[in-house]
């Protein structure tokens, strides 16, 4: 399946987008534009382990969307961050698996 990924702001602050602009940016993403499968946001800035299951919630979104560890992601081993990333941002419990 072929898709575009677009990398857009994050909720961390530690871009220059504001919360709202973030959004807009997903929202971009999932438009429909013609013939054009809709694109996978990626939420980037700031985005590691900890706070990667708030930067999905805060989206409002549950797909199309992916996260890029970046520096917030760097006190591990690049194995480490991610397995702890995916074990965060996994539901935990039936009623969110539901």
């Amino acid at each position: 399946m072929r898709r575009d990924y677009v990398q857009v702001g994050s909720f961390t602050g530690s871009v220059y987008d504001t919360p709202e602009e973030v959004r807009a940016q997903i929202d971009a993403c999932h438009r429909p534009l013609g013939q054009v499968r809709r694109s996978v946001a990626v939420i980037g800035g700031g985005v590691g382990p900890r706070n990667a299951r708030t930067q999905i919630e805060a989206a409002g979104v549950s797909s199309g969307l992916m996260v890029l560890l970046g520096s917030a992601a760097y006190d591990v081993s690049p194995e480490a961050a991610v397995r702890a990333t995916v074990e965060s941002v996994r539901p935990n419990s039936a009623a969110e698996r539901a």
